[in-house]
Formats: C-alpha cells, sequence, structure tokens
C-alpha cells in the first residue's frame, strides 16, 4: 500500500515546478515569478533568467541625478545600511527600466538579485517575500510599467508588501517599481472635486485623492523623468527656418507637448499638496512650464525663431526644477 502511494506521489510531483537548486540560487543573479497550470490548480515558482541585461550606470546619459539617487540606494541596501523601496516614474523611454537593469549589473557581484514579478502576479509577493527571506542574498523585486485600474486586486496586495502587513518587512527585499502614472492609478478632473478649502485658505485633499496617491506615498524614494522631447526639439528649432518643410510639423510636435504636460500638471499639483515645503515652487514652476510653452508656440507662428527657442529653454529649466522638488 504505501509502496502504491508513494509511486503516486512520485507521479504527481512530476506536474509541479522544480524548486531552485543551490546551485541555480548561486550562478543566476536575475529571475522571473511564473505560475504553471496543474492538476492542483496554478501554482508560482521562481525561474532563473538564462540572458541577463549588461547594461550599465555608464551607458545611461542626462538622467544623472536618478542615477546616483538609485546606485546611492542600491548600495545602502547591499551594505544593509537604511534603505528605500523606489518609485521611478515618467514618460516611456526615459531610462527607467535601464537604471534598475544597471543597478543589477553593479551590484551583483557584491550579493544583489533582481526579481521581475509581472503586474498579474502580485497577488503572490507574500509567498514570493517567504521564499525570498531566508536566503542571504539580497533582492530587489522589480515591477516594471506598473499602474492600476480603480479595484483591482495586485493595489492591495502592494500596499501590503509595503507596509509589512502583519508580518514585518523583509531586511532581505525592496520594491523598486517602475510607472508612466505617478500615482499609479488614474486620474480624473472629477477627483479635484473632493479638495477641502478651510476657512484660513488652506487646501486639502479629500478621501479620494488621499486614497489614489496612498499607494505611492508607500514608495520611501520617488524619482521623476521627464521625456526628452522638448530638449530634442528645442535642437531641431535650431536648424530651421520659417519655409523649411519640416517647421509645421515641429509645430505640431509643439503643440502636442503641450498637451501632454496639461495630463500631468492635476497630479503634480496634487503631490504638492501632501509636502507644504513645495507647494509654492511646484505650483510657480507648473505656471512656468505652462507660460514658456504657449510662448514658444505662438513664438515660432509669428517667425520668431530666436525668442521661441528662448521660451523652450525655460520651459526645459522649468522642468528640470519640477523633477528636483518632486524627487525631494
Amino acid at each position: 500500500m504505501n509502496e502504491k502511494l508513494d509511486r503516486l506521489l512520485d507521479h504527481l510531483d512530476t506536474f509541479l515546478p522544480k524548486p531552485l537548486t543551490e546551485e541555480q540560487w548561486k550562478s543566476s543573479t536575475a529571475f522571473r515569478w511564473r505560475r504553471r497550470d496543474s492538476i492542483f490548480g496554478s501554482i508560482g515558482f521562481l525561474q532563473p533568467v538564462k540572458h541577463v541585461s549588461d547594461i550599465t550606470f555608464e551607458d545611461l546619459q542626462n538622467i544623472d541625478r536618478q542615477r546616483d539617487a538609485i546606485r546611492d540606494n542600491t548600495k545602502n541596501f547591499i551594505q544593509k545600511k537604511p534603505a528605500n523601496n523606489i518609485l521611478l516614474t515618467g514618460a516611456r523611454g526615459t531610462g527607467k527600466s535601464s537604471l534598475i537593469k544597471a543597478s543589477l549589473h553593479e551590484f551583483a557581484s557584491q550579493g544583489l538579485r533582481l526579481v521581475e514579478v509581472e503586474k498579474e502576479h502580485l497577488a503572490d509577493l507574500a509567498d514570493i517575500t517567504e521564499l525570498l527571506a531566508e536566503r542571504p542574498e539580497r533582492f530587489i523585486i522589480f515591477c516594471d510599467d506598473l499602474s492600476f485600474e480603480d479595484g483591482e486586486s495586485g493595489y492591495k496586495a502592494m500596499k501590503s508588501a509595503l507596509d509589512g502587513s502583519v508580518s514585518a518587512q523583509v531586511d532581505n527585499i525592496l520594491i523598486y517599481a517602475t510607472s508612466n502614472r505617478r500615482h499609479l492609478l488614474p486620474e480624473y478632473m472629477k477627483d479635484n472635486e473632493s479638495y477641502v478649502h478651510t476657512d484660513d485658505g488652506e487646501i486639502h485633499p479629500g478621501e479620494v485623492v488621499e486614497e489614489k496617491i496612498s499607494l505611492s506615498e508607500r514608495f520611501g524614494l520617488w524619482l521623476s523623468f521627464y521625456s526628452f522631447s522638448q530638449e530634442d526639439l528645442m535642437k531641431q528649432f535650431k536648424g530651421l527656418k520659417r519655409g523649411s518643410p519640416a517647421f509645421n510639423k515641429d509645430l505640431k510636435i509643439q503643440q502636442n507637448l503641450k498637451q501632454q504636460f496639461k495630463h500631468v500638471d492635476d497630479s503634480l499639483f496634487a503631490m504638492s499638496l501632501r509636502n507644504p515645503k513645495i507647494a509654492e515652487n511646484v505650483t510657480k514652476e507648473i505656471g512656468n512650464v505652462h507660460y514658456n510653452i504657449d510662448k514658444a508656440q505662438s513664438s515660432f507662428v509669428d517667425s520668431q525663431i530666436q525668442k521661441g527657442l528662448s521660451h523652450q529653454q525655460y520651459a526645459i529649466s522649468a522642468s528640470n526644477k519640477l523633477a528636483d522638488f518632486l524627487s525631494e
């Protein structure tokens, strides 16, 4: 009877993902969390990444401030000093994910490991944490292109992981996430109706806004990335004349950049209200960006190329100041 039971168990075991061997733990620097359907249901497991990106910090240009911040934070983590979970937000193609991969390249020899978890698997974060907690390596859980719709289950799982939930936060794990949304959830103009104006003129976010920024606030370090498009466009205008065929095309691009910034300024303003020390400066620089983009557009339409270029430069400077404020 026991022999038949053993054979049955051995047979069933073939349907289960194999746990990592000690050799795999030691020889691999990056892993992906996967799920596999079996007769026992969907089962999660770690899969070593065979071909790991070899991008370095030196390969990345024009993001020195963000690079230094993530390098210093990761170095502290490796050295078992206080370190933060990091949320990297901004436009696509600005180097957010590449910085995290460069961190692995820089510190893998010192025991850093990367575990990539897709959004649909975030409900497994507690299981992943339990699996990694007993290992001697230092792990960054990497969530790329993260955003949620209202009511998604992964949202609560992420909040629990960042808070520690019932269990204590694990010493050898940090979470690095990238997103195109500042607060990870969609934001609507109607959300602004929940703001409360007090008698002394102060503005306080209502429950809707509070809930939408509560997850992003759980990251100890925010790094903001702005599109290089405005700077690239300025370089293009420098070589153009009013009658150039590319002139009208670049004017349309400038208009599109103006519209893109309008989509993020409400989010920037909402975030600044959480920190009164920077609220006035953020509001000022948002106004400077809007003003100078408008002036650049109208100057180019009036064939005042140099004046338009000047306003473009002011818009870029104001955007850089915003990035500095929001990363403090």
